[in-house]
């Protein structure tokens, strides 16, 4: 493993190196520019970037990079996606959605996605048209030594031709029973390379990146109960806490590589092609089961070791034609994905071959409203369409979805678990809508969202799968509010209400109340140098039966015994950006001690304790 390390290291360098040389190649242009300015011409307004989706359903707007210190002080998942996760309260471990989410995939995929949040996706990635070489060396010093660092890079070779690198690291000390300094709970390496390039006249347009994110995490079980262990507190961390798995650790590899290219006849009609091939291996290992006590009951295979591991390959083409008609976008295609899911104690079943069909329309009314049409479907019955409509004051959204049972849910063996089962699709119909009201100085947005849910899959209390037999109804009205008073002061908040229902309702769990508001000063300083923002960033949630966690499949189940607390969780922050760089200072969970003495994120995982953070982003564009 350290050898492999090693390499992994060693090849990151030798990447770094590799553009580092290409970063240093300038056109003669370019450098007559900068050498004849005192100043860079170069900036922000002269570097724009676009995703893969807006060049395949023709929208060719280019976007401008986020220079503004609004919300830079939040760097972990949970806070960047308004706290909308479930983690194991530290930073890099499992993500769980809070609110249901209906799939992208309606095919087959591993089950294993807790980890997936950490990869950057083909979708996510950015492609840049710079006029110079830009790079942007974000770092963040977390206290307890938790820490991210993201590089980006990118340059263009030409006016017609693109390249460009993203690395991120987390790293994040254990928070609970830690030894020291450097006793790691996560440890992330994620990078992907990437290519743009466009003939002269247009026609032909290609797109091609490489991703690849290698996550680890060491795994706790959780902190051992004061009843089942006097001399165990729950808001010890490094002094008092006990937990249960001493030697385990989960892990997670996902390498991706993907090409996306079109030829235009003309406007009316194009023909596109996409090539994905990924990778993705999911590990557990404890080599002390002896160590664990009572945590594990079961043991199939070995009572001293425990190490599974899956392997999933797809490899995807998909080959379409698109084109616009007047105020019509439009695009067909038929797609293949070929999977190979491999279990190391399951007999391998062999390539697996799903083929869909599918369309995306777009009907542009005028500059600001628009009618979005998706829909999929797959030869073994399984189908998404997605309906929507846009407007500055009025958002509509449908979507109905039946989807597959992932491969872990249907069969599994492992030293503590097995099952064999024969689930049926997952069927789900969401309607979703807001209503935008801008009154100048307060901005007004009440939503609201309806889900129904039939066969609805998830893990039970004895942390196997199960299937709902029943109906799930999902209704969250919610409000957002944007609000400026005494000039520089602003408050926004989020709050969302969730009702359920059905007779399978208790299979879902949801807070009733989500709110989140954060309340700050903000002025541009110092003759118009620093823009700043000061003040306090909250999240608040009502008291509920949070699903807890199991680290051998990476999934959260049910449970009925430890009901989360509310708790508000506050952090006072300063941020400021200055020229072209950007730094956040903040107190995490500044009300510890006054409000209680912690709080959870899932059963017997406490939250991150009061600490402070530190981060700064510099940009350069020479």
């Amino acid at each position: 493993m350290i050898n492999n390390v090693y390499k992994h290291i060693l090849l990151k360098k030798a990447l770094l190196v590799v553009v580092w040389l290409l970063g240093s190649y300038t056109s003669e242009a370019q450098i007559n520019i900068d050498s004849l300015s005192k100043e860079s011409p170069y900036g922000p307004f002269t570097t724009r970037f676009f995703t893969e989706k807006q060049i395949k359903y023709g929208d060719t707007t280019k976007h401008f990079l986020d220079t503004l210190p609004d919300n830079f002080q939040r760097f972990d998942q949970v806070s960047i996606n308004d706290y909308r996760y479930q983690n194991l309260g530290n930073l890099g471990t499992s993500l769980r959605p809070i609110f249901y989410e209906a799939p992208k995939i309606i095919g087959k995929t591993s089950g294993f996605s807790s980890y997936n949040p950490y990869f950057k996706s083909p979708d996510e990635i950015k492609y840049y048209n710079t006029k110079s070489p830009y790079s942007s060396i974000k770092s963040v010093f977390g206290g307890e030594g938790r820490s991210v660092v993201d590089v980006q890079f990118s340059r263009n070779i030409n006016p017609l031709w693109n390249v460009g690198f993203d690395v991120t690291t987390i790293n994040a000390d254990k928070q609970v029973n830690s030894s020291g300094d450097g006793d790691r709970n996560s440890i992330s390496w994620a990078y992907d390379l990437y290519s743009s390039f466009s003939t002269p006249d247009n026609k032909y347009h290609v797109l091609a990146n490489f991703s690849r994110l290698r996550h680890r995490v060491t795994e706790s079980g959780g902190i051992i109960p004061p009843e089942v262990d006097p001399t165990s507190n729950l808001f010890g961390y490094n002094d008092d806490a006990k937990i249960w798995l001493l030697n385990a650790e989960s892990s997670k590899l996902l390498i991706n590589y993907h090409v996306y290219h079109h030829y235009q006849l003309n406007s009316l009609f194009q023909i596109y092609h996409i090539l994905d091939r990924t990778k993705e291996v999911n590990k557990f290992e404890d080599d002390n089961l002896a160590g664990d006590g009572d945590f594990f009951t079961d043991f199939l295979i070995s009572p001293t070791s425990t190490f599974d591991r899956s392997e999933l390959k797809v490899f995807t083409n998909e080959l379409g034609v698109k084109g616009d008609y007047n105020n019509l976008f439009y695009s067909f295609y038929v797609k293949r994905r070929s999977l190979n899911y491999v279990h190391k104690y399951l007999e391998n079943e062999g390539i697996e071959n799903e083929d869909y069909a599918g369309t995306y329309l777009i009907y542009r009314l005028s500059d600001s409203m628009s009618v979005n049409f998706e829909g999929e479907v797959l030869t073994d019955g399984n189908f998404k369409i997605q309906a929507d409509f846009n407007s500055k004051w009025l958002n509509l959204g449908f979507n109905v979805n039946q989807h597959a049972p992932s491969f872990l849910v249907d069969n599994y063996f492992g030293n503590h678990y097995e099952w064999d089962n024969n689930f049926s699709s997952v069927n789900s119909e969401t309607f979703k809508g807001a209503i935008n009201v801008d009154l100048g100085k307060l901005l007004i947005r009440p939503t609201a969202s309806f889900t129904t849910l039939n066969d609805y899959i998830y893990f039970n209390s004895q942390k196997r799968p199960a299937q709902a037999v029943g109906k799930i109804t999902i209704f969250s009205p919610g409000l957002d509010l944007n609000l400026t008073f005494l000039k520089h002061m602003h408050m926004d908040s989020r709050f969302t209400y969730t009702r359920l229902g059905g007779s399978d309702q208790d299979k879902m769990r949801i807070p009733e109340i989500h709110a989140n508001s954060k309340l700050y000063y903000e002025n541009i300083l110092f003759n118009k140098v620093m823009w700043a923002q000061v003040g306090f960033d909250m999240h608040w949630q009502s008291a509920y039966f949070a699903p807890d966690y199991d680290p051998v499949t990476q999934q959260f189940f049910l449970q009925n015994d430890f009901e989360i607390p509310s708790y508000l969780l506050a952090d006072l922050f300063v941020s400021f950006k200055v020229k072209r760089i950007r730094w956040f200072f903040k107190m995490t969970n500044v009300l510890q001690n006054v409000e209680a003495d912690g709080y959870f994120t899932t059963p017997y995982y406490t939250g991150q304790k009061r600490t402070f953070d530190f981060g700064v982003n510099w940009m350069f564009f020479d």
